[in-house]
């Protein structure tokens, strides 16, 4: 989903772009419009990317501007934040009753909130503990209820102690604080990123100029991003979108091959359409390419269209 998405590579972010949903600006009405129209920004997004069939992460970087925005505006009502969190009032001035907290939590983890004194920092508390978990979960496979109920439970606890604890003559620190934790996350993405580097796409380029014959048609979803390193020609073919009206008789007339993502990923547009050109018999090569794995299958030159 979206925001375990955006919780996982950016938590400070979203956790302060969070505090600005609810901060109080200034009561002009400049202010006020700038910050429903990042409101607006925000909910029109996350709605477009929840209903549209495809939505990779790459989509989520249109929420990021109105993400900085809020959390610019959080950071800056922070003070107040920490003022208003000893007391309970904020759920009254938000205008919002526990029965409202169950579209965010589960029904069972609302009743365990409901029966802590300070209710809005124990709300927030457990949503950073559940997805806090959820992010933890997503490397260790985990997913279970429990789990996610008893971090949800331990981050609504922990937050309201902390903000008992802390003393507000430390707020000047907590912007540092922030820009540090901030470039620890984007350290350690790059730093992960950057251990995992390989040159999968770039080699399996090559190993093709070096197999294939010359003058060779590479036609599939992935023969774009395989043919960057050698002279074949490439078809790309998305059902719906791109080439899908017999791709193995309309171009060129080289020899063909159906590149395509196998495995346990294998397109189930060419299985439909041409079972007999992606068998076992009709493989020359496959390789892990990025993440996934790639197929290259040799073309009859009897094939037909369809």
């Amino acid at each position: 989903g979206i925001t375990p998405y955006l919780f996982r590579h950016s938590p400070v972010l979203l956790i302060f772009a969070t505090l600005g949903l609810f901060a109080r600006v200034n009561k002009r009405r400049s202010a006020l419009s700038i910050r429903r129209f990042l409101i607006a920004w925000l909910l029109a997004g996350w709605t477009m990317i929840s209903v549209i069939s495809y939505s990779p992460s790459r989509y989520y970087v249109t929420l990021y501007p109105a993400l900085c925005a809020l959390a610019a505006v959080g950071l800056w009502g922070l003070h107040e934040f920490l003022l208003r969190s000893r007391s309970d009032l904020i759920l009254t001035e938000m205008g919002l009753s526990m029965g409202k907290l169950e579209w965010v939590f589960p029904a069972q983890m609302v009743k365990v909130i409901s029966a802590l004194p300070n209710k809005w920092a124990n709300l927030f508390g457990g949503l950073i503990g559940f997805h806090f978990t959820l992010a933890l979960a997503h490397y260790g496979g985990n997913h279970s209820t429990l789990w996610l109920t008893f971090g949800t439970i331990i981050g609504s606890i922990v937050l309201p102690v902390f903000l008992q604890l802390f003393s507000l003559k430390y707020i000047r620190f907590v912007p540092a604080a922030f820009l540090g934790i901030w470039t620890v996350v984007n350290v350690g993405w790059i730093g992960d990123w950057l251990m995992h580097l390989s040159y999968t796409q770039f080699g399996f380029s090559q190993e093709l100029g070096r197999v294939l014959p010359k003058g060779s048609v590479l036609i599939g979803d992935v023969a774009p991003g395989i043919t960057m390193e050698n002279d074949f020609k490439a078809i790309h073919v998305q059902p719906g979108l791109a080439n899908d009206l017999s791709p193995l008789t309309r171009f060129g007339k080289g020899p063909k091959y159906i590149a395509i993502l196998d495995g346990r990923w294998k397109e189930r547009w060419w299985q439909d359409h041409y079972p007999d050109q992606i068998t076992d018999d009709h493989k020359i090569m496959q390789a892990h390419v990025l993440k996934w794995d790639v197929g290259i299958y040799k073309v009859d030159s009897s094939v037909k269209g369809r």
